[in-house]
């Protein structure tokens, strides 16, 4: 079972690192 679910929380952990990198892309924390 939890080898299962360890691709879907890898997924999951890179989509979040995606999603992150995005944000701080397109709204840069220095433009304050």
């Amino acid at each position: 079972m939890k080898k299962a679910l360890l691709p879907i929380q890898i997924g999951s952990s890179a989509y979040i690192l995606f999603n992150l990198t995005v944000i701080c892309l397109y709204n840069p924390i220095t433009s304050d």
